[in-house]
C-alpha cells in the first residue's frame, strides 16, 4: 500500500494508518529514497510527551 503524503502531516499520518490497519509508513525524499519510518506507537508517544509538557 503506497500513501503520497507529499505535504502531509503527522496528523494525516495516523490517519490514514488508522483508516488502512497500517502500523508503519516508510519516508521517502523526492526521489523515492528511503529515509525513514514512523510507526503508530512513535507517534503515540511524541503526543504522549507533548500532552505532559
Amino acid at each position: 500500500m503506497y500513501f503520497n503524503l507529499t505535504i502531509g502531516t503527522l496528523e494525516i499520518a495516523f490517519e490514514k494508518m488508522i483508516n488502512h490497519k497500517v502500523e508503519r509508513l516508510l519516508v521517502v525524499n523526492d526521489d523515492n529514497q528511503l529515509i525513514g519510518l514512523i510507526t503508530k506507537q512513535s507517534i503515540i508517544e511524541r503526543l504522549f510527551k507533548y500532552l505532559k509538557e
